[in-house]
């Protein structure tokens, strides 16, 4: 009963997943292997083949949202090393740190292209993209932290963890380059949720 209750939860909260396939993802691992450059359906087409726009009908917002979901699939694939080694950390808040700070590198790694797709999911154009993103991003993040959460509180983390990643993203763009400023804003952001449930405690 409280397994379909969360489903049922889950499924007016969250986005659906994108549609995955194995041409898509090849289509963008090329874009950002590029290293550098505009993130355009035209750069899709020189780097990816003269078709792959077929691939991604809504233009590079839907490109910049697939290759966010490809990263999170990367990053938090549990056969990864760094995936494992995290979620043996015992304590929950730890470990949200360490995975979202994990997928952060992973856009670093990137270069510029990682910062071109977070910076087309900036574009107002692309605001919903970017919350189907940052939700998506959240649940996998909570998935791998804690897989047999349930109820209320399995919307609730997403949702409240998604408001944190919208804003990093945007710090990131601006001073990604200095891995401890990231850091300390996550820890700003995790530290405002955590004095916020403790209000809320001693009050109900």
């Amino acid at each position: 009963m409280r397994r379909a209750r969360t489903d049922r939860l889950s499924a007016l909260v969250l986005p659906p997943p994108v549609a995955r396939s194995g041409e898509r993802d090849a289509a963008i691992r090329a874009m950002l292997a590029h290293g550098h450059g505009a993130w355009t359906i035209e750069r899709l087409r020189q780097t990816a083949g003269v078709d792959a726009d077929l691939l991604f009908a809504g233009g590079a917002a839907e490109m910049a949202e697939y290759a966010m979901d490809l990263r999170d699939r990367d990053t938090f694939d549990p056969r990864a090393a760094v995936t494992a080694r995290i979620a043996a950390e015992t304590r929950i808040g730890l470990r949200v740190r360490a995975l979202v700070l994990a997928r952060v590198a992973t856009a670093q790694r990137d270069g510029d292209m990682g910062r071109r797709v977070v910076a087309t999911l900036q574009m107002p154009c692309a605001a919903r993209a970017y919350a189907r993103a940052t939700l998506r991003m959240a649940d996998a993040v909570w998935t791998v932290t804690d897989p047999s959460g349930d109820g209320l509180a399995f919307t609730t983390r997403r949702l409240t963890l998604a408001a944190i990643l919208a804003p990093l993203w945007l710090f990131w763009q601006a001073r990604g380059d200095d891995p401890q400023a990231v850091a300390a804003f996550l820890d700003r952001r995790l530290a405002a949720i955590r004095a916020v449930g403790r209000l809320k405690a001693r009050f109900t």
